[in-house]
């Protein structure tokens, strides 16, 4: 086995000269890696807050169509026959103000029917 090898006051020397070296790299870098992970932790605070606000605007959702859906077993069958006449699983939604408008025309017809026969029988 060979002997180690002297450490020579110029191995020393050219240490410290490459140590400056990095440590003025690290000075020059350091800075500018804060400010980017400052960003970074920004953009993570801002990423966390929309997928917050997307996660209220689906329960939102959820909610609203779990209404829709509910109207729609009133419905019967009418609020899961497509236009093409297949049927499909859950209510088509689309068609709620189409159904609402034929229940209200529906309504309206059967009050003016009653409206005509209280007037025959002499009631206001």
């Amino acid at each position: 086995m060979s002997e180690p090898k002297q450490i020579t006051p110029a191995d020393v020397a050219r240490w410290e000269s490459q140590l400056e070296s990095v440590e003025q790299v690290i000075d020059d870098v350091a800075p500018k890696w804060r400010r980017v992970a400052a960003a970074l932790r920004e953009a993570w605070r801002e990423r966390d807050a929309w997928i917050d606000t997307a996660s209220q605007a689906q329960r939102g959702i959820d909610y609203y169509q779990s209404l829709l859906d509910q109207i729609a077993s009133h419905f019967g069958e009418a609020a899961y026959i497509s236009d093409d006449g297949s049927r499909m699983e859950d209510p088509l939604r689309a068609k709620m103000p189409e159904l609402v408008k034929a229940l209200k025309e529906e309504r309206d017809a059967l009050r003016g029917e009653l409206d005509n026969i209280w007037k025959r029988c002499g009631k206001p």
